[in-house]
């Protein structure tokens, strides 16, 4: 396709990420995205273009479902609350959720949650609660289901990556340490006061503004089958990812469901825009304050992101690195060149990261699902690759 004017702002220097955005629709079949960074304080460019939803064009508020790049937001979450004394990640979970020691959970620490190494994966017959909006929207209830988890490894044994787990663990971790919900905290404490437009639980007057996304393009295409084939209700991997009996190429419809939309679901649920994404990590790239309002130290920043896990994961199947719950870099992730960055990808594309070694942060949202093959370049790479060259 022809690709969409590109709107929004770019600093003079920076005029080969919109070369780059324009490649994505012309040869990657972006239907709707936005993108953004910052050059330590600077936000060197915010753009956007495409479609919505059909007939509908993307706009400076548009903000989009972007499934495990939520992890990122709720990483650090706990890592205010860890500064501020509320939460220590070596401490077991059930020292401040008791109910979550059934079943040889004892010995699981917040650590192990937040580094993919708790072998707590899959719900038992999760079939019956896929859609179900009163079960998403219902934090007791949701407790008390994640409570009864079986694990499928001991803690330590293997990274697995917990798709869905992660973030119903620690949203309850949450409750039980600060009285309020994740997506509360993260309003309240980090959205509101920054300025980000991002939302683990998004408000029903909000529901307007949100692209429609949409499911990968083409089923026959190689890496779209790969996908297909291992995330299915049958295997560790579905399971892991709560895939419904309609498979993963239906995703999109339930993300788009506005009782998913209304959820706090912080493993997968977080719905926002690219200049979001990148203000939450130039805070971190900064050192942990951006524009005179800190919200972390260096010290945990630090802390936070050094290698806790690495090793084949038994979700991916692929080389899968962590530290406190953020991603670092792995062939998985459009900043795998960039060692010194730190963050975290979604599901078909979306993606944001910090680069503390030369202040950058990065986000890139968009509303076509995509599975790029092992050689074939992902829309956000090609921006990030844009935004480096840039630099030189």
């Amino acid at each position: 396709m022809n690709a969409p004017r590109i709107e929004g702002h770019v600093a003079p220097g920076f005029e080969k990420v919109v070369d780059a955005m324009a490649s994505n629709f012309d040869e990657r079949d972006e239907v709707g995205a936005s993108a953004a960074a910052f050059v330590g304080e600077e936000l060197v460019f915010d753009i956007w273009a495409g479609e919505a939803s059909p007939g509908v064009a993307w706009t400076e508020d548009t903000i989009v479902p972007v499934f495990s790049t939520t992890k990122g937001a709720t990483a650090l979450v706990i890592q205010v609350l860890v500064d501020r004394g509320l939460i220590d990640v070596g401490r077991p979970v059930c020292e401040y959720w008791p109910e979550f020691a059934q079943h040889g959970k004892e010995g699981i620490t917040v650590e192990h949650v937040l580094t993919h190494t708790s072998g707590v994966l899959r719900v038992e017959n999760y079939q019956a609660l896929v859609g179900d909006g009163a079960f998403l929207n219902d934090l007791d209830r949701i407790a008390e289901v994640i409570a009864n988890c079986k694990p499928d490894f001991p803690p330590s044994a293997y990274i697995a990556y917990q798709a869905v787990t992660y973030g119903f663990i620690l949203g309850e971790l949450v409750r039980r340490v600060d009285g309020r919900s994740l997506g509360t905290v993260w309003r309240q404490d980090i959205a509101a006061p920054h300025g980000i437009d991002f939302h683990i639980g998004l408000e029903p007057g909000e529901h307007g503004r949100v692209a429609r996304l949409i499911d990968a393009a083409d089923p026959t295409e190689e890496a779209v089958q790969f996908y297909l084939s291992m995330f299915t209700p049958d295997t560790l991997q579905g399971q892991a990812m709560m895939v419904s009996r309609a498979g993963l190429a239906a995703v999109a419809d339930r993300a788009n469901d506005p009782a998913t939309l209304t959820a706090e679901i912080p493993a997968a649920g977080g719905v926002g825009s690219a200049r979001a994404i990148a203000t939450w990590y130039a805070i971190l790239a900064n050192g942990g304050e951006l524009r005179g309002r800190r919200l972390v130290s260096p010290e945990s920043i630090a802390a936070h992101t050094a290698e806790r896990s690495s090793g084949t994961d038994m979700v991916s199947m692929l080389e899968s690195r962590f530290g406190l719950g953020y991603a670092l870099p792995t062939e998985l992730t459009a900043y795998a060149d960039i060692p010194t960055a730190f963050g975290h990808s979604g599901l078909g594309g979306s993606v944001g990261f910090a680069d503390p070694a030369t202040n950058i942060a990065f986000g890139y949202t968009m509303n076509q699902i995509r599975y790029p093959g092992p050689t074939d370049p992902t829309r956000a790479g090609v921006l990030v690759q844009a935004l480096y060259s840039s630099l030189s």
